[in-house]
C-alpha cells in the first residue's frame, strides 16, 4: 500500500530558523501569515489560507555548527485523517523495507507522528492532528493544541506555550 492512500494533503514545512522572533515578525509582516501557535523561545506555528509553516529555533549548540549556510529544512509534514492510520502508515513502510527514524508516538496534545527519511535524508513527518480533523477518533476528546509541543523538547512544562487566533490586528488576511 502506498502512503497515498493514507495522507490526504501535505500538512506544514518546518524551517530551523536563527532568531525564532526575528523569522515570525519577517513572515506575519511581509508574508501576512497569520500566527497560530507558540512556545516561547522553541516554536512559532503560522498559517497561510490551509498551509502551515512550523519555524524552529536552532538550538544554541548547533548555531555555529551551521555557519551562514547549512540546511534549514527541518521536516515535511504530512497529514492523515484518523489516529490509527500513523501506525497503518508506518507499517506500510515496514513492509516496503524502509525505516522510521522516530516514532510512532503519542502527543500530549492528542496528536500521533512518526518520522522517516527521504532517499536525501529528509525527514518527513506522518500526523494526525485533532485539532485540525472533525471526523476520525479525536483523542483525548475535546483536546486542542499543536503536536509540536513536545516535538522538540520532550521534557518539562507547558508554561509559556500560548495558542493565539486571529491577526494581531483582529483583522483577517489572505494567508
Amino acid at each position: 500500500m502506498a502512503l497515498g492512500d493514507l495522507c490526504y494533503r501535505m500538512g506544514h514545512i518546518a524551517l530551523n530558523v536563527r532568531d525564532l522572533a526575528r523569522s515570525e515578525k519577517f513572515y506575519i509582516e511581509v508574508l501576512g501569515m497569520t500566527p497560530v501557535w507558540r512556545s516561547e523561545g522553541e516554536i512559532a506555528f503560522l498559517r497561510c489560507g490551509a498551509d502551515d509553516l512550523a519555524l524552529l529555533q536552532i538550538p544554541p549548540a548547533r548555531l555555529g555548527a551551521l555557519g551562514h549556510g547549512g540546511q534549514r529544512l527541518d521536516h515535511l509534514g504530512f497529514r492523515v485523517r484518523r489516529r490509527e492510520e500513523v501506525d497503518r502508515a508506518a507499517e506500510a513502510l515496514a513492509r516496503l523495507g524502509l525505516a522510521i527514524s522516530h516514532g510512532p508516538v503519542d502527543h500530549r496534545d492528542g496528536s500521533r507522528s512518526f518520522y522517516f527519511p527521504d532517499p536525501d535524508g529528509n525527514q518527513i513527518q506522518i500526523l494526525y492532528d485533532p485539532s485540525q480533523e472533525t471526523s476520525g477518533s479525536a483523542w483525548p476528546p475535546g483536546s486542542s493544541g499543536h503536536p509540536f509541543a513536545t516535538r522538540r523538547r520532550r521534557s518539562g512544562s507547558d508554561a509559556g506555550h500560548t495558542r493565539r487566533g486571529p491577526s494581531p490586528s483582529g483583522t483577517r488576511s489572505r494567508c
